[in-house]
């Protein structure tokens, strides 16, 4: 799914040269809430398969092609601690 910027969006202010936390994360779309952790999962495994199946056309190098899957495995690590943190405390936070 694309990312969508707002055309007069300026991170930091162009008045100020700052952003406040707030100002940030609406610029970019951040849920900083822990949101539902299946739907999180869901999400992942659909992006992970796009991806997967979309790498070895994209036309990316291979320095490029590795620094996305190491972001990819970072993102897959943090869900499986969360599923982890589940499984031990019965909760998701």
């Amino acid at each position: 799914m694309p990312v969508s910027l707002p055309a007069d969006g300026r991170v930091p202010d162009s008045v100020t040269g700052a952003a406040t936390a707030a100002e940030y994360d609406g610029y970019f779309r951040i849920d900083r809430e822990a949101g539902d952790l299946g739907g999180w999962t869901r999400s992942c495994l659909s992006t992970t398969d796009r991806l997967l199946d979309d790498l070895p056309s994209g036309g990316l190098t291979d320095s490029e092609r590795a620094d996305l899957m190491c972001g990819l495995l970072l993102v897959l690590q943090s869900t499986l601690e969360r599923w982890l943190r589940v499984t031990e405390k019965g909760t998701d936070r």
